[in-house]
């Protein structure tokens, strides 16, 4: 049984650097800007501003975390074999692409890994199964790393940095990284 656990937690590790990264880590502080002098204070009042009309980060993290289970559920109504345990969740990150500059952030969820994998008589179904769950939330550019026997590894992405990585390789993997939203305690309250 132990065996069990500390495979899972490797290979939640192993996931996370090859699967569920989007970007670098948070390093950035409120408000400060880059070097690049190409984003004006201006740029980042707006980004800033947009952020502001959308929930929180800990509002969408919380929905995040719910689809998560959801598409766990899903898959295993589809493969009932599968076993799904809590890997580590990498936390808070600077936001990627166009916002990468304001005062947001994106955040991982807990990511959901099986020691078991996917057969690939189970893979079809799974992936359809979780395409609808993503589809649901707006993330529906989906890119295909791997897609062979045994080694599957799909990305669904959305609006603001938000994707969902679905793989099986030796273990089973779900991972989600939200949009770009500000920290609860960085919105303002209107008056």
């Amino acid at each position: 049984m132990k065996r069990w656990g500390m495979t899972v937690r490797v290979l939640s590790v192993w996931c996370a650097l090859l699967l569920a990264l989007p970007g670098c880590a948070a390093t950035k502080k409120a408000g400060e800007l880059s070097d690049d002098p190409a984003v004006s204070e201006a740029r980042v009042g707006e980004m800033n501003a947009r952020l502001q009309q959308l929930a929180t980060l800990e509002q969408v993290a919380a929905e995040f975390e719910i689809l998560t289970r959801q598409i766990a559920e899903a898959v295993k109504h589809v493969f009932p074999g599968v076993t799904w345990e809590e890997g580590q969740s990498v936390g808070k990150m600077s936001c990627p692409g166009k916002l990468a500059e304001s005062d947001g952030f994106v955040m991982s969820t807990t990511m959901l890994v099986s020691s078991i994998p996917i057969p690939d008589d189970k893979w079809s179904a799974s992936l359809e199964v979780v395409r609808d769950l993503a589809g649901e939330v707006g993330l529906s550019k989906i890119t295909v790393h791997q897609n062979v026997s045994a080694n599957r590894d799909v990305r669904f992405s959305g609006a603001d940095g938000a994707q969902l990585t679905f793989g099986s390789r030796e273990a089973a993997l779900i991972s989600m990284t939200t949009p770009c939203r500000l920290v609860g305690r960085m919105k303002t309250v209107d008056k």
